[in-house]
């Protein structure tokens, strides 16, 4: 406490991996504490971790498990998915939108001709795949040009 009081009580709380105290003194001073910082009201630990765990490849199933045997303190499922999708989708679609815009500009600036590759797969082998995506990349760098993603069934699709 910036007083110096003793503090006569204390109230921890966890958000994720954030844990926060609350503090009183006997002046009736209050001040909280927490473990790491803020970011849009978000514990900045829990939107890196849940970044961590998209980047990785491993489901949120697996990493809270490790986390459950290393007695470490995490968010829940519904929690992660939240993230997700208000914080890590948006952030990826924007810099794919930015480096894909920034490759198409270098291409069109070139004189000679493309080479474009293009391949589909789907999402599990034989007549029962529910997806698919078509990936067009250029030869030379092998850079992906563009992909999309489609629900096998469908009798159009968009470009």
């Amino acid at each position: 406490m910036q007083c110096g009081d003793q503090i006569v009580d204390k109230q921890f709380t966890r958000q994720g991996s954030m844990i926060s105290v609350k503090m009183m003194c006997s002046s009736n001073h209050d001040t909280t504490w927490r473990s790491q910082p803020f970011v849009e009201n978000m514990a900045a630990g829990n939107l890196l971790l849940a970044g961590a765990i998209l980047t990785s490849g491993e489901s949120f199933e697996r990493i809270r498990a490790v986390f459950d045997t290393l007695h470490l303190q995490i968010f829940g499922s519904t929690t992660y998915y939240k993230i997700q999708k208000q914080w890590l989708f948006p952030a990826i679609n924007h810099c794919w939108q930015l480096e894909r815009a920034s490759f198409v500009r270098t291409l069109q600036s070139q004189p000679q001709p493309l080479t474009l590759l293009g391949d589909g797969q789907c999402d599990s082998p034989g007549f029962s795949a529910k997806y698919c995506i078509y990936t067009v990349a250029e030869q030379k760098s092998l850079k992906v040009v563009d992909f999309e993603l489609v629900q096998l069934g469908e009798s159009e699709v968009n470009a």
